[in-house]
């Protein structure tokens, strides 16, 4: 790359955004990238690479008298003008090392017409300037002075051909994004000449011109870059040209040509693919985004680029906008593109920009609403090219920075306020870091890391200095954290042969002896008081241990799960005794270490397992971080999740939590290797819908005249009004904080979790979620006169009366494999007045299960219903009679278990491979939705395909409402699709 032309191309943006700037604070490179950089003169940019790459540098200078560089030279006019030796020498002199300026002489001396090149340079060789600049001048006066007599009509009269058609034709070029045609120079420079004289003025400057099929160019940059320099404007005034004049032109000719009239989708190529280019470096870009229309004509890459150099305050909206919709509306018709862009405009709750479009476009489709889940709000800092073990906040010099490091020792350092890297990276002594702690109270701000050695680093970041201090023993350090108790700063040091350390962060010196804590490596410590002494808390792989510093004693305050156990935290400030702990199987607990009692929990948070916790950016708060890639804030007097933060690709090894120029953030690492930092993250989520994660069963309940979605997300059941959209509140809140359920035992594995010797299903269903019960399959019904709902598992159901939220009757179990369930109701013939709710089950099996919904009282247990091997299946009613659909491997089928009455006349359907299906009786015609393995949606009616749907994601779950309206669980939340929506030509009534 050429430093200077990067410089030069990226004027008037974003200096941040020059490839130069992006190598001084970017990570280490790999070892088979390179960068060639060359540079005629230094900036501040290339002083700051300098500085910030000066270990990777290696610089070489170039002369403009070394030899290589004069015989380049010369063999290069030996070859234009071959046999003038009296010339060579001259020539060669002239150029000052430039190799440019010998091509534009000799371009010049082509098109000699009276005289030859020799006799011409003969004759004028003394009055040619010396170096590339001068020479321009040169030879664009002479141009002008050829034209200077030449009158060129403009209708009513004549005008001078140079000021008004060869300087506006030159200008054009000069700031040309690509080769342009005649045409093109004629419509975007706004020329009112005939054709035919923009073809002359091209051929006036033909020495400056390289032209090909696509067009014309100037024949080198350096020409474009003379015409519009600053040095230019003030050395060669005649010659100079300003680009900042020429782009905010040529951007408000385009708009009135194309925006004012809405033609964007008729605009030529050039003008679609490059003029947010032009607009960036005009700052007119706000006047591009704002239409709607552009945005569907432009080409992406382009305007992405633009959107992401512009510093105007106006684009920031609709650059949002584009940024989330161009995926979708790539290689889309311009009435699906629109469609799309409209749709994500609502997302984000610009409206009006959305009937704008609509208004301005014939859109292939266009919804009332738009409603879902969003990442979160984070911003990506950077990465690491090894694996991130450690990150933690601290203020150095007034600024609160978020600090990471990784296995090959490099540590960088974040500004998550303005979401880029404060620092270049730095190469710790410790490789690999294992652990970072920073020093409470320090002004310059102190990072302490361990790593697999007996060593401690201590890094003041202000003043970028590092001290060594070497432990005793050969175990390396793997758990660090630093606490001001008192007046005093002190830091625990856990090791690799589990014993605990602690020293005093003045002096760096132990406060009392170490001593054993853990059976094998220490995995994470804290330091509080108990009782006025100084305690450490520390987990590893058999649970909790409490120990008294002074004495080293363990005061037998643990838990102790024969587990490993990741993570502690001490909530409540320094000296508190409620300690954050892995509880294992992806859950947390709050022990109080004065009491030796649960305060909360163990609550599911993360399935798969939790990696990481510290205590969150407000008082009270608990960050977690899991295997599941998920970062979750907590509020730990209710166990309540406030925030569920997505965005990693991969495990959260590392989270920190604070406040940041005042705002509560939180930051996180993983093993895909990113920084994030997430933003005003206190409180709980204004957006509830943005809870709705990893949807796995989904229903209606009808509630008199009230309707209510409920869905199963990631182990909670929530229970959503739909009279407004937003009003939700979670099952079983009146089941207690303690988080135990103490029904009958079934299996230790049934679930996955268990304390106290009770089985744990009140977090899989309420407020904390994360368990590893999955819920497969909701429905509502009736029992006792109450509205009950069954939520199905893998091997078990258990029910909860929907008015109250508490628990109704007993687990029902026995079946493993579920496929499918129903409520039934059956009619005592004794009674005309008694009736018996039966739940119904089938699994995968083809095996039919039967309990009495009201005692939990098993009524049929796995009875053969001859169906075979089933993947997916549900109940549904038809005509007073609950009949089955099943999918196969091959086939989707239908069937009759409860009566002796055969099946509806319905075809059976091949369908190969599907994870889903659903059907549903309207008015005797049967649909049915199936997804198979592409995660499409094919529709059936009579056993015919009607319509094929492509959701994107696994469908998990999937009902019919009465109303044809297809619910689809799915791992990215709810979609509610109207099927008859893609039937009638996409077109919704208002009350739909």
């Amino acid at each position: 790359m050429d430093a200077v032309d990067d410089r030069d191309a990226n004027a008037g943006v974003q200096p941040e955004n020059t490839i130069l700037s992006w190598l001084s604070t970017a990570a280490d490179l790999p070892p088979n990238v390179k960068f060639v950089i060359t540079c005629r003169a230094g900036g501040p940019a290339v002083r700051q690479f300098r500085r910030a790459r000066a270990a990777e540098l290696a610089e070489v200078a170039f002369g403009v008298n070394a030899d290589r560089v004069q015989d380049d030279l010369l063999a290069y006019t030996r070859a234009a003008l071959p046999g003038r030796p009296s010339l060579e020498r001259r020539l060669v002199a002239k150029a000052d090392g430039n190799i440019l300026y010998l091509a534009m002489l000799f371009r010049q001396l082509d098109l000699l017409r009276s005289e030859s090149a020799e006799d011409y340079l003969t004759r004028t060789l003394d009055s040619i300037p010396n170096g590339l600049r001068p020479l321009y001048a040169f030879f664009i006066g002479r141009t002008r002075a050829m034209v200077e007599d030449v009158m060129v009509p403009v209708p009513p009269g004549f005008t001078p051909a140079w000021p008004a058609l060869c300087r506006p034709v030159l200008g054009m070029l000069a700031i040309a994004q690509a080769s342009v045609s005649a045409a093109t120079i004629r419509s975007l420079a706004g020329l009112p000449f005939e054709p035919h004289w923009v073809e002359q003025a091209l051929e006036w400057l033909a020495p400056y011109l390289e032209r090909s099929e696509s067009g014309y160019r100037l024949y080198h940059g350096s020409l474009g870059d003379f015409v519009v320099s600053a040095e230019t404007a003030r050395d060669h005034p005649d010659c100079y040209l300003d680009s900042d004049r020429l782009n905010g032109e040529l951007v408000d000719r385009t708009v009135r040509a194309y925006g004012l009239a809405r033609r964007w989708l008729a605009a030529p190529p050039y003008v679609r693919q490059f003029m947010a280019t032009h607009a960036v470096r005009s700052s007119r870009l706000g006047t591009l985004v704002g239409d709607p229309l552009y945005l569907v004509a432009a080409q992406p890459d382009r305007l992405l680029a633009a959107t992401s150099r512009s510093a105007e305050p106006a684009v920031r909206p609709y650059a949002k906008i584009y940024r989330t919709a161009v995926s979708w509306m790539r290689n889309q018709p311009a009435e699906v593109a629109g469609a799309y862009l409209a749709m994500h405009a609502q997302r984000l709750g610009e409206n009006g920009f959305a009937d704008v479009l609509a208004r301005t476009i014939d859109l292939a489709w266009r919804q009332l609403w738009t409603y879902w889940r969003t990442p979160g709000g984070y911003a990506v800092l950077g990465s690491h090219r090894s694996d991130i073990t450690a990150v933690t906040l601290l203020t150095s010099d007034g600024r609160d920075l978020i600090v990471s490091g990784d296995a090959a020792g490099v540590q960088r350092v974040w500004d998550p306020i303005a979401g880029e890297p404060a620092a270049p990276p730095r190469q710790s002594a410790c490789t690999p870091i294992r652990c970072m702690t920073s020093l409470p109270g320090v002004p310059s701000g102190v990072i302490i890391a361990g790593g697999d050695t007996n060593e401690i680093e201590v890094w003041d970041v202000g003043a970028d200095e590092a001290t060594i201090h070497r432990l005793d023993g050969d175990a390396g350090v793997s758990a660090l954290r630093a606490v001001r108790i008192g007046d005093a700063t002190l830091i625990a040091a856990g090791r690799h042969n589990g014993d605990l350390l602690v020293l005093d962060a003045a002096t760096m010196r132990p406060v009392a002896e170490p001593f054993h804590a853990q059976r094998t490596v220490v995995i994470s410590v804290d330091l509080t008081l108990l009782d006025g002494n100084l305690v450490t808390v520390s987990t590893g792989t058999f649970g909790m241990k409490v120990h008294d510093v002074r004495t080293g004693a363990d005061l037998e305050r643990d838990v102790d799960l024969d587990e490993p156990l990741w993570s502690v935290a001490t909530i409540g400030g320094p000296g508190s005794t409620h300690i954050a702990y892995d509880a294992g199987v992806g859950h947390f607990g709050i022990w109080d270490i004065a009491t030796r009692s649960l305060v909360l929990g163990p609550l599911g948070a993360h399935p798969g397992g939790l990696t990481t916790m510290v205590a969150g950016p407000e008082p009270g708060t608990l960050v977690t971080g899991g295997f599941d890639n998920a970062v979750r804030v907590w509020e730990i007097s209710s166990g309540r999740r406030l925030r569920n933060l997505e965005g990693h690709s991969s495990a959260v090894t590392g989270v920190c939590a604070g406040l940041a120029a005042g705002r509560p953030v939180v930051g996180s690492v993983s093993r895909d290797r990113t920084v994030r930092v997430w933003l005003d993250v206190g409180g709980e989520d204004d957006d509830q819908l943005s809870r709705v994660v990893g949807t796995s069963a989904v229903t209606i309940w009808h509630a008199g005249t009230d309707v209510y979605l409920i869905h199963a997300e990631a182990g909670d059941i929530v229970v959503r009004s739909l009279a407004d959209g937003h009003g939700a509140h979670v099952l079983t809140d009146a089941l207690g904080t303690d988080g135990i359920d103490p029904f009958p035992k079934i299996a230790d594995d049934a679930i996955g979790g268990r304390a106290g010797g009770y089985m744990m299903i009140t977090r899989s269903f309420g407020m904390a979620g994360g368990t590893y019960f999955d819920v497969d399959e909701l429905r509502v019904g009736t029992v006792l006169g109450r509205s009950v709902l069954a939520a199905a598992d893998y091997n078990f159901i258990v029910m909860f009366d929907l008015e109250t939220g508490l628990r109704f009757g007993r687990a029902l179990a026995g079946f493993t494999d579920f496929a499918a369930m129903c409520f039934l109701y059956q009619q005592d013939s004794r009674d005309d007045d008694d009736s018996h709710t039966i739940v119904a089950c089938i699994d995968k099996g083809g095996l039919v299960w039967l309990w009495d919904a009201a005692s939990g009282r098993p009524l049929m247990r796995a009875a053969n219903a001859g169906l075979g091997r089933v993947e997916a299946a549900q109940f549904f009613a038809f005509s007073g009679r609950t009949l089955l659909v099943t999918a196969t491997r091959e086939m989707i089928e239908f069937h009759a278990p409860f009566d002796d009455l055969p099946p509806p006349p319905q075809p059976a359907v091949p369908f190969a491979g599907a994870v889903s299906v659903a059907a549903r009786d309207f008015a005797g015609r049967i649909l049915v939705a199936a997804q198979g393995k592409d995660w499409s949606i094919s529709i059936f009616e009579n056993g015919l395909q009607t319509l094929s749907i492509d959701l994107g994601t696994e469908a998990t779950s999937m009902q019919f409402t009465e109303r044809e309206l297809l619910l689809v669980g799915t791992d990215r939340g709810v979609a509610v699709l109207d099927v008859r929506f893609f039937d009638d030509g996409g077109v919704y009534d208002d009350e739909t």
